[in-house]
């Protein structure tokens, strides 16, 4: 609760334009959010939920944020997951402009980068419609914020994006993140009353999804 309430101070008050505000609260999602509760939503969770239902009695408070990550892009048209709650982005927040030197890809780059979160998003779940025998926490880092038993290509994988997101700003949530996709997918942007590959995309997958359970 405590983490949801700074997340609303700071998605909708001046605080946001206040840097002590704006740190103080990424340091609190980092220590607090990932080293101590490591409670954050991943492709893994979301699948198992969607395996074996959703822990409304042992996990209230996880299940409260996935509901407030879920429908925020849809009612507020904010990223509040991703910009305001993500241990893992606010750690590549602390990190960004911490260097000279940075590394900015072209617009022809930045365009094929940008395309595989989704790419990792579809891979999930076509995985988990087909029952796939595929690691889905090996695909993204959380994992690591539990230090003490997180695998080695996991750790890996959190060090590396954040060393990417010191030379390139949010470089992991910006080219690879897959949870983060499905949140831009729900979010309504100023022609939400009208058609896109958005609305295209999700059909095709509802599509999928219909059409592999009667093979």
């Amino acid at each position: 609760m405590a983490v949801l309430v700074a997340a609303f101070l700071m998605a909708f008050t001046p605080l946001r334009g206040r840097a002590w505000a704006r740190h103080g609260h990424h340091a609190l999602l980092v220590v607090y959010g990932g080293l101590i509760s490591g409670e954050m939503l991943s492709q893994g969770l979301m699948t198992g939920w969607a395996a074996a239902g959703t822990p409304w009695r042992s996990a209230p408070g996880l299940v409260l944020l996935a509901v407030v990550a879920l429908l925020g892009p849809v009612v507020t048209r904010r990223q509040l997951y991703c910009h305001h709650i993500c241990p893992h982005g606010a750690a590549q927040q602390l990190l960004a402009g911490r260097l000279r030197w940075r590394w900015s890809p072209s617009r022809r780059v930045d365009a094929l980068l940008a395309k595989v979160p989704y790419l990792m998003l579809g891979l999930v779940v076509v995985a988990v419609i087909l029952g796939w025998k595929l690691d889905v926490n090996a695909l993204e880092p959380f994992d690591a914020y539990l230090f003490r038993v997180a695998g080695a290509g996991v750790l890996a994988l959190a060090v590396g994006g954040l060393v990417w997101s010191a030379f390139t700003p949010l470089a992991y949530c910006r080219y690879w993140c897959p949870t983060g996709a499905l949140f831009k997918l729900l979010r309504v942007s100023g022609q939400g009353d009208r058609l896109g590959w958005r609305e295209a995309l999700a059909a095709a997958g509802v599509l999928l999804a219909w059409g592999l359970s009667h093979v």
